[in-house]
């Protein structure tokens, strides 16, 4: 799924390659057809696509896509796939993508009706641990001004906020999650994800936020007896950023409440019952 609805490129843009010193000085470099564009779109055909964290999911991989190369925000490669199956996405493959999101990183996929000279390109001169570069007119550029360029925001400059403390005891059986997003796109739709887990780290609960237009947000989640660990992340176009994410770790005291039975003394004034009493 694609949060996009139309083909955006940026001409002049490329993917540079590591390179061997022994062989060249630079390495290869190939141009970038489009940007965080619908990949179900019948016009693109053979086409090398540039997907960012909040674009990505596992429906994005599933289709007309051969190959695949996943690179994280130090422009490191971490991952590439080949000969993808267009029926699932293989567990390796979710991992790639799961981590993508979660650290802000990128891909970049080969797509269209065959396999293509991108699907070589992609699988032939990529491989784990490789720094690459994204060049623009023959400068070197980050992700971030790629996407300025190219009238997108990154998800990395998407700001959660919570109200209050991010710590603290109560003895309220619920807790109240409120804040702001800020440096969103009026043209897309937010909700606060909230996920609680125990002690042991177990998922024990969850809760999904509504935003409004002016980015603000406040819902409640129940809450454990004892510590409660909760994390609060933005999900734009049902894309959750995980680089959002905001941590909460609340203790829930239980009250305490006098329900055990009370002996009752009655104390009786010996002296003056004494009077009242005939023992002659």
């Amino acid at each position: 799924m694609n949060p996009n609805n139309n083909i955006t490129s940026l001409p002049g843009l490329m993917i540079e390659t590591a390179f061997n010193p022994d062989f060249a000085s630079k390495g290869r470099q190939k141009s970038i057809d489009f940007i965080n564009s619908d990949l179900t779109s019948d016009s693109q055909s053979e086409a090398l696509v540039l997907l960012t964290s909040d674009c990505l999911s596992n429906e994005t991989l599933t289709g007309n896509v051969y190959a695949a190369v996943f690179i994280d925000a130090k422009m490191t490669v971490t991952h590439v796939f080949s000969n993808i199956s267009s029926s699932e996405v293989v567990p390796p493959l979710k991992e790639a993508i799961d981590m993508a999101v979660s650290k802000g990183g990128f891909a970049l996929l080969a797509h269209g009706g065959t396999p293509s000279e991108h699907e070589k390109f992609l699988t032939e001169n990529f491989k784990a641990g490789d720094h690459v570069k994204l060049i623009y007119n023959g400068t070197e550029i980050t992700l971030e001004q790629t996407l300025a360029m190219a009238g997108h925001h990154a998800a990395s400059q998407i700001k959660l906020n919570i109200d209050g403390n991010t710590m603290y005891t109560t003895t309220e059986t619920t807790a109240t999650i409120s804040g702001t997003v800020s440096n969103t796109d009026s043209n897309s739709t937010y909700r606060i994800s909230v996920q609680l887990f125990d002690a042991s780290g177990n998922k024990a609960g969850s809760a999904m936020i509504g935003v409004d237009e002016k980015g603000k947000f406040k819902g409640s989640i129940n809450l454990l007896s004892g510590v409660n660990y909760i994390d609060a992340t933005v999900v734009e176009n049902g894309n959750h950023l995980g680089d959002t994410t905001e941590s909460l770790i609340l203790f829930r005291k239980d009250r305490v409440t006098e329900t055990k039975d009370k002996q009752v003394i009655m104390w009786m004034d010996q002296y003056s019952s004494a009077k009242a009493l005939n023992t002659a």
